[in-house]
């Protein structure tokens, strides 16, 4: 969805779609930090007698609805500073930005009751719910985007403000489709056991997996906006069109680190056949979807308007990209089974130690764009590599 709003942002004006580029980048990574609760819910569910399942799963959602609520109220309420001061941005950016961050701020709270409702369906085996659902959200969104952006129809003219209210309205689709269905099949049966201890139980099983996504997901992607909101609209904006186009080329690996979180804790798998599957096939669609977008990137990058097919460097800085992120897919496989193993501790000790070094490096070495993806690439190779030893070990003394 945030692709579909910054395709058509695109063609408002550069600032337009560097500001809301750098929104959907940010909240995105904290949404993805918050919602690593889903991977304690599989591991924990999958831990649990079935008398405790329907506790389990009600209390995940009371706290996810409390979190998110929480969040919304804050950068709902704190959007312009969060960007003039922590990103750097001004002028017409920073205006563009914060008027679309006011209401994606609602995001919050729907995604993170979007992400009980996905793990329901992954953990039933019946993720084709969740595609029809995302589904039905993005044909919403694209409708009301061309709508309200432009202003069709009769429909008032509201530029980046319409981007956000189409993804807000787009989400509530999505996630009134899902919970219709949880409740026909009766996925969860009842919501009338959530108790305070139960949550702070909870809470305390996951705060190594909320750190480690912390260093990850939100240390390291701050950093880099920040230094990169700082070099100006037009290299901004080819650091946005990168991560989006890196988007498309991850996604098998946000999906197959689903499916490690289910399989590898499902008795009817062997881990190691599960973790040797998903590498082969994941590592297959990786390739294949970063073949396609290079390829296809003059014409990808003329879906958010003409004015980017001329940026000289945006060819060079997307293809650099996809070879640095082609090292993070693997991570993201990796610490799937690790976490799912039980080694989320030791996934956030080495994770700490190397975002550290890194991150320091960055803010001393990262001069412009290609230098800032070879530190990032840095950092993913050594996380890696460690990840890939702690596996074996793991495996071996299994067998």
């Amino acid at each position: 969805m945030g692709m579909i709003d910054q395709i058509f942002v695109g063609h408002i004006s550069i600032e337009s779609f560097a500001g809301v580029g750098l929104v959907v980048s940010v909240l995105n990574c904290i949404v993805g930090v918050l919602g690593v609760l889903s991977v304690g819910l599989v591991i924990q569910f999958f831990d649990s007698n079935e008398s405790e399942r329907d506790e389990l799963i009600a209390n995940y959602y009371v706290i996810s609805l409390m979190i998110g609520f929480l969040f919304m109220l804050i950068i709902g309420a704190f959007s312009n500073p969060i960007l003039k001061i922590g990103f750097g941005l001004r002028d017409k950016t920073l205006y563009e930005g914060a008027g679309y961050l006011k209401i994606y701020s609602v995001s919050f709270l729907l995604n993170m009751q979007i992400f009980v409702c996905n793990t329901v369906f992954k953990i039933q085996k019946t993720t084709s719910y969740i595609f029809f659902a995302s589904l039905a959200g993005n044909v919403v969104n694209i409708i009301l985007d061309y709508l309200l952006i432009f202003g069709k129809q009769g429909f008032p003219k509201l530029g980046t403000t319409g981007a956000a209210i189409s993804t807000v309205i787009a989400l509530m689709v999505t996630l009134l489709f899902e919970m219709t269905v949880i409740l026909k099949r009766r996925y969860i049966c009842k919501m009338n056991c959530v108790s305070p201890e139960k949550m702070r139980d909870i809470i305390k099983y996951n705060i190594p997996l909320i750190a480690q996504e912390l260093l990850e997901g939100v240390v390291l992607v701050f950093l880099t906006n920040m230094i990169v909101g700082r070099m100006g609209a037009v290299t901004l904006a080819i650091f946005n069109i990168s991560q989006q186009l890196i988007n498309i080329v991850l996604m098998p690996a946000y999906g197959y680190s689903s499916a490690i979180n289910v399989l590898i804790n499902d008795d009817e798998y062997t881990r190691k056949d599960v973790a040797k599957t998903v590498i082969e096939v994941g590592t297959f669609a990786y390739f294949l979807l970063a073949l396609i977008v290079y390829v296809n990137r003059y014409s990808i990058l003329g879906f958010f308007g003409e004015d980017y097919r001329g940026i000289d460097s945006a060819s060079t800085i997307i293809l650099v990209s996809i070879i640095i992120q082609g090292i993070n897919y693997i991570f993201v496989l990796f610490r799937a089974m690790l976490q799912s193993m039980g080694e989320a501790e030791w996934i956030l000790k080495i994770t700490c130690l190397i975002n550290i070094i890194v991150s320091l490096c960055m803010i001393f070495f990262a001069k412009n764009l290609i230098s800032l993806y070879v530190l990032l690439g840095m950092n993913y190779f050594a996380i890696s590599v460690s990840s890939a030893r702690r596996i074996k070990r793991s495996l071996h003394n299994e067998i």
